[in-house]
């Protein structure tokens, strides 16, 4: 009876370390598989995040065109005093005073969503200084602070060409436009 216990004990514990091996490894394994789906769920969150800022900026910009069209001197002596040449970016930063609340408050909440500047091309190295009827809309989407997006948009708020501009033909459709006004 003896020999039968001796034997036993010198096999003890060998089983017990196979399996404690095999378990780490399959923890090990889980961990690896939790660890990348989380991080495929945050990439995923964070392209959502980027799409509904890019389309908050937008939305911005979509509704200050009307305001801009509307305002031509507004925006000429907003230039003056807010030129893009200045030093730190909240002196140029100033949205304008025909912007309002509402056209920045994209989805309706009461809280402001967009930051909308304007700023004149550089179309005679002064930006205090339009020469062209062309300026700037910058829309900043502020309502997602982890992927804020910006928009741009060359816009000009002058009329179409003259018939002058067109030579001969003159008007009454008899013209070398290929618009319609």
């Amino acid at each position: 009876m003896n020999r039968i216990l001796a034997k036993r004990d010198r096999e003890r514990g060998s089983a017990m370390l196979v399996t404690l091996i095999l378990i780490a490894a399959l923890l090990a394994g889980v961990a690896v598989l939790v660890s990348l789906q989380l991080t495929t769920s945050k990439s995923t969150e964070l392209t959502r995040v980027g799409l509904q800022s890019l389309h908050c900026a937008e939305s911005g910009l979509a509704a200050s065109h009307g305001d801009v069209a509307l305002n031509k001197s507004i925006v000429l002596s907003h230039l003056t005093t807010n030129s893009y040449s200045a030093a730190t970016p909240a002196q140029w930063q100033v949205i304008p005073s025909f912007i309002t609340t509402a056209h920045r408050d994209v989805d309706g909440d009461g809280v402001t969503d967009v930051d909308i500047w304007i700023i004149d091309n550089e179309d005679a190295n002064d930006y205090t200084l339009d020469s062209d009827s062309r300026v700037w809309l910058i829309s900043r989407c502020t309502k997602y602070p982890d992927a804020p997006k910006e928009v741009r948009e060359l816009i000009e708020f002058a009329g179409g060409a003259t018939q002058y501009d067109w030579q001969e033909g003159r008007a009454f459709g008899n013209n070398n436009s290929n618009a319609f006004n």
